[in-house]
């Protein structure tokens, strides 16, 4: 992620956005464990195929190892290792707008916040 501000102002706000340009790195990951943990969640409430399980522990549980989570310089992305999820993914219903919202924008939002705060 690129992070460029051009500081002006008054002092509290340059120094929350110097604060802020330095702790770009950590809050990127500290979002991509919120985002991850809200998509487990998220997937928990849906039906997914169960057979042996694989696919479901994959989309519904944080550490399993068929679950891929990246942190990019543009966001943060989540993904099934199972061979055969591409199949089943017309079964499981897709996340709707609100649920996007839930789970990827409110944990930037709030770490962006509690960083401007002071608290991070």
């Amino acid at each position: 992620m690129t992070w460029s501000f051009a500081q002006s102002g008054t002092k509290r706000v340059r120094l929350a956005l110097l604060r802020l340009s330095k702790s770009a790195p950590r809050l990127l990951v500290d979002v991509a464990k919120e985002v991850n943990r809200n998509h487990a969640i998220a997937m928990r409430r849906r039906p997914i195929p169960y057979d042996t399980g694989r696919l479901d522990r994959s989309l519904a549980t944080e550490s399993s190892p068929d679950r891929l989570v990246t942190t990019t310089p543009t966001g943060v992305s989540i993904q099934s290792l199972v061979p055969y999820a591409k199949y089943q993914r017309h079964r499981i219903r897709p996340l709707n707008r609100e649920e996007l919202r839930e789970i990827f924008i409110t944990p930037i939002v709030l770490e962006v916040a509690e960083l401007l705060a002071g608290r991070r």
